[in-house]
């Protein structure tokens, strides 16, 4: 029996549009359903290209995990609001 080795490498931590994805940036839910929904990014997966992302005005609810690949303009994607303060 061969086993193969595991190959790990990181995805992009960058959006499509060319914005880098940071811990603290507050982004709009472009997805109509959600009304004028902002998140703040919470921590950054660099190996799976995940944002983790809580509401910006709902605190309390559980975070999400959003592909950072459908981070971009587009009627189901996300616009960047602000940059995260330093």
């Amino acid at each position: 029996m061969v086993k193969t080795a595991k190959l790990s490498f990181a995805v992009s931590t960058v959006t499509p549009e060319g914005v880098q994805v940071c811990v603290g940036q507050v982004w709009r839910d472009l997805d109509e359903r959600m009304g004028n929904r902002q998140c703040r990014v919470e921590a950054v997966d660099e190996i799976n290209g995940k944002a983790t992302m809580r509401s910006v005005h709902s605190p309390t609810k559980p975070a999400t995990k959003v592909a950072i690949r459908r981070m971009r303009r587009g009627s189901a994607g996300w616009e960047l609001v602000r940059e995260a303060s330093r």
